[in-house]
């Protein structure tokens, strides 16, 4: 008796992601797995900068975040 295995991103979740993204070739899924992988380490890299903004709060040093700049990160699928 084989056992499945449970998929690591569910299928509701995966239905989510693909709403309104018509996926046909292969460069359509590069795509999508660039556009996610830009939106995790945003959202990643403005948790960790929240949570120093945080630490930093609480022990009574001035800090802030003043802004936003531009940042290039390269990965595996390009920049």
């Amino acid at each position: 008796m084989s056992r499945r295995k449970k998929p690591v991103i569910p299928d509701d979740v995966l239905d989510q992601v693909l709403a309104g993204r018509v996926v046909r070739t292969m460069s359509d899924a590069d795509a999508l797995l660039g556009d996610m992988k830009k939106a995790l380490a945003e959202r990643l890299l403005n948790a960790e900068l929240d949570h120093h903004l945080d630490g930093e709060a609480a022990t009574g040093r001035p800090n802030c975040r003043n802004g936003y700049g531009q940042k290039t990160v390269l990965t595996d699928v390009g920049r």
